[in-house]
C-alpha cells in the first residue's frame, strides 16, 4: 500500500483556494481516492485552511494569512498492507491492516501589485507603461485597453510588450462622440494590467 497526496507542494494569494487530493495504491497497482472520507488537518489553520470529512469539499485548503503550513490527511478506515503474503480478508491468517495518510506543505502569500502613472502622448508617439508584483511569484502578465462607448475613428493601442512587466504603447486620436469635426482633441484609454500567481490574479488600471 503507497499512499498519495496531490499536490506535494502548493502555494497560493491570500484569499484563493486550492482543492487537494489524497488516496492510496493497493499492492496491485489499483489507485483509490479517498479524500471525501478522510480526516483533514492543517498545522497553522491560522494561516492555511482546510475542509475535513463531512463538509462540503474536504480537502479544499484556503490562504487565510501569509506564512506556510502542512496538511495532512489521514483516511477513516484501515486497508490491507500488500506484504508479500497470501491472505484473505476475514480468514486467516490475516491481512495485516494500516490506515493510509500523508500530508503536503502549502505556502500562502499576500500579493501586492503597482503600476506605474498615466501618461500624456500626442496621436502617433508612444509611452511606456510597467507593473511590479511583490509577496507571491507572478506567472503571466497580460496588458490590455479599453476606450469609451461610442468612440469612433477606429480607437486602437499597441503593445510593444504585450505579456512583460514593463511595455511600450503607441496612441491613436479617436473622435469622441463618433463625429470627427466634433469630437474632443483630447482621447483617453484605459490602460489595465493583469498580473497571475499561483491560485489568483490583481488587475490594475490606469
Amino acid at each position: 500500500m503507497y499512499p498519495h497526496f496531490t499536490p506535494g507542494t502548493w502555494s497560493f494569494a491570500v484569499g484563493n483556494t486550492q482543492q487537494l487530493q489524497f488516496g492510496y495504491y493497493d499492492n496491485l497497482g489499483y489507485q483509490y481516492d479517498v479524500s471525501g472520507g478522510s480526516n483533514w488537518s492543517s498545522s497553522a489553520g491560522q494561516v492555511i485552511g482546510v475542509q475535513t470529512s463531512g463538509q462540503n469539499s474536504p480537502g479544499l485548503s484556503t490562504a487565510v494569512s501569509q506564512g506556510s503550513a502542512t496538511v495532512g490527511a489521514s483516511y477513516l478506515y484501515q486497508v490491507n498492507v500488500g506484504v508479500g503474503q497470501m491472505c484473505t480478508q476475514g480468514i486467516q491468517p490475516f491481512c495485516p491492516q494500516t490506515t493510509p495518510s500523508s500530508s503536503g506543505q502549502g505556502t500562502s502569500c499576500a500579493a501586492q501589485v503597482t503600476i506605474s502613472g498615466d501618461q500624456s502622448i500626442n496621436d502617433g508617439s508612444s509611452g511606456t507603461f510597467s507593473v511590479q508584483a511583490q509577496g507571491c511569484p507572478p506567472t503571466r502578465y497580460t496588458w490590455s485597453y479599453s476606450a469609451p462607448d461610442g468612440s469612433g475613428n477606429n480607437p486602437d493601442v499597441t503593445f510593444g510588450s504585450p505579456a512583460a512587466t514593463s511595455t511600450s504603447t503607441d496612441g491613436h486620436w479617436f473622435a469622441y462622440p463618433d463625429q470627427e469635426c466634433g469630437g474632443t482633441q483630447i482621447s483617453t484609454y484605459t490602460i489595465s494590467a493583469k498580473v497571475d500567481f499561483a491560485g489568483g490574479s490583481v488587475s490594475l488600471a490606469r
